[in-house]
């Protein structure tokens, strides 16, 4: 029973010395997780619990082998079970997630801002003297008749695409239409615009002379036609009187008379007025004077077939039997005198 007992308390030292040799290991096992940097490695640290079982040697010190107690000790050992701590320095692994900062490398993605390189299509925008539609087509930002210019080329008669000078703005010459239709033509009345450029970047206006009214006859009196002055208005001049020829209201001018007398004209016809002729008038016909007439008399405003010299004579009749006759006894001949009857103007 002694040997029995005995046998069967080494065996329980064998064991707990087993158990001891078992447990030591895995606290190495822990140690290697540690520079795995998988924090979850540390966890082995919890196996130095076992190191705990140690204290089970201790209870072996109760044994007849109080060694056996001192690999309880290494159970102490179990407390390297608390360096799987340092596993959770694994997680310094973790730290690795700065990697993740590598993400700044989709910072990189600011080479999308090198989509500005699209804007690299600034570039190819159209030169000076292309056709265009729009501003933005052109380089210089400017599109003026239909091509792009280099500057803007604003106001009537001027142009960026003449030829010879396309995409450069430049004056219209001289006497051309506007071909803007900037410079519509205005009547001569107004001394306005001609419709035509001055070569200068401006419209041309009615010259200074051009007639802008026409002359106009009230009575004698004579008002000439009016033109352009230098400064586009319509200039009026003063009146004139056209006595004692008169005024022309066809011609609107004053007539001259005939400085010439009738021999301007052929035989039968007389001149009048603006170096006019007409034909003599017969016998009874109103006239002005003898020059009119073809008996060559006018005698109380009318043609007579005789000259009627004398006071108290008048010219009566129509027609061809137009004659000088006396005027009756008592007529009155003077302011003191009277008729006679006979032709002879009497003093009382």
């Amino acid at each position: 029973m002694k040997a029995t007992r005995r046998i069967g308390a080494e065996v329980l030292v064998c064991l707990t010395l087993v158990v001891a040799g078992c447990n030591r290991p895995l606290p190495s096992r822990h140690a290697d997780g540690g520079p795995d940097g998988s924090g979850a490695q540390g966890s082995a640290g919890a196996s130095g619990i076992a190191g705990m079982n140690g204290a089970a040697g201790t209870t072996g010190s109760a044994s007849v082998s109080g060694s056996t107690g001192a690999s309880g000790g290494a159970g102490t050992t179990g407390n390297a079970g608390t360096s799987g701590n340092a596993g959770t320095t694994g997680n310094a692994g973790t730290t690795g997630n700065a990697g993740t900062t590598g993400n700044a490398g989709t910072t990189g993605n600011a080479g999308t801002t090198g989509n500005a390189g699209t804007g690299g299509t600034v570039a190819q925008k159209l030169p000076a003297g292309a056709a265009c539609q729009i501003s933005s087509d052109c380089n210089s930002a400017i599109c003026v008749d239909g091509v792009c210019c280099t500057q803007a080329c604003t106001g009537p008669c001027r142009s960026c695409a003449l030829p010879g000078s396309v995409g450069i703005c430049v004056p219209i010459a001289a006497g051309s239409a506007d071909p803007r239709a900037s410079c519509p033509q205005e009547s001569p009345a107004t001394c306005g615009r001609t419709g035509k450029c001055d070569g200068s970047g401006g419209c041309t206006r009615w010259p200074a002379g051009t007639l802008c009214a026409s002359a106009t006859c009230a009575g004698d009196t004579l008002t000439p036609a009016a033109t352009c002055d230098a400064v586009g208005m319509c200039s009026t001049p003063a009146t004139v009187s056209c006595a004692p020829f008169g005024c022309n209201m066809l011609a609107g001018v004053c007539n001259r008379g005939c400085p010439a007398g009738d021999l301007i004209c052929p035989a039968g016809a007389y001149c009048d007025g603006d170096e006019s002729c007409f034909p003599q008038k017969d016998a009874g016909v109103a006239c002005k004077s003898n020059h009119e007439c073809k008996s060559g008399f006018c005698v109380d405003g009318a043609c007579c077939g005789t000259a009627c010299a004398l006071k108290c004579l008048s010219c009566s009749g129509s027609g061809s039997l137009a004659r000088c006759t006396a005027l009756p006894a008592g007529a009155i001949c003077d302011a003191t005198s009277t008729c006679d009857g006979a032709g002879i103007c009497r003093t009382d």
